[in-house]
């Protein structure tokens, strides 16, 4: 009997052993399913971090050109601004140079009339 039992042990042992060895070969392909699930995922994380950064690195480019370009714009409009400045001011010259003239021109007209009796006449 005691062999008998010994030997239903035995068995039982070795049944929980295949068991245990087909759990066991469960178990690691489920550990290598899910390393090569997280190395797919790393991997896409790590497209998806490139690929904003180039974004990042490319709206970054774009805003400088179009600074450089609004700057160059600006520098363009303040020169012209000068330059429109300048010639307000010098056509404000030339209308007091006119006015000064008209003035005396004027006066000149004034005198001569006077001198030459139109003044009752045009009244």
């Amino acid at each position: 009997e005691n062999k008998v039992g010994d030997k239903q042990k035995l068995l039982e042992l070795i049944e929980q052993n295949k068991k245990l060895q087909v759990l066991h070969e469960q178990c690691l392909r489920d550990k290598n399913q899910a390393e090569r699930d997280l190395d797919g995922a790393i991997l896409a994380l790590n497209e998806v971090k490139r690929d904003r950064k180039e974004e990042v690195a490319s709206a970054i480019r774009k805003e400088r050109m179009t600074l450089a370009q609004k700057t160059a714009e600006l520098e363009l409009a303040l020169k012209k601004q000068g330059g429109l400045i300048t010639r307000c001011s010098e056509l404000e010259n030339d209308v007091d140079d006119v006015k000064k003239k008209l003035e005396k021109a004027e006066e000149r007209n004034s005198y001569y009339e006077e001198r030459h009796g139109l003044i009752e006449a045009v009244v």
